[in-house]
């Protein structure tokens, strides 16, 4: 908002901004690059795509899962 100018003279500057905590809260990595997904899949390796085209990943101690539309990890059960 502006302040209106007293006369002709006067210089009108905006109003301060108020700090927000939220905006000034520090951000995760996925935060910062814009990602919107919950699940990190971080070090894990990628595997290849599905048929859905979702991304396949290789979890640490062999399992297999994909990251769903809610941002987490949905494991894909082996075939015995």
């Amino acid at each position: 908002t502006f302040k209106k100018a007293a006369d002709k003279d006067a210089t009108v500057l905006p109003a301060p901004a108020k700090a927000n905590a939220k905006v000034d809260a520090p951000k995760t990595a996925a935060q910062a690059s814009g990602s919107t997904q919950k699940a990190v899949a971080g070090e894990d390796k990628k595997i290849g795509n599905d048929a859905k085209g979702r991304m396949i990943y290789e979890g640490p101690r062999g399992g297999q899962y994909y990251i769903n539309s809610n941002g987490n990890k949905s494991y894909i059960k082996k075939d015995n």
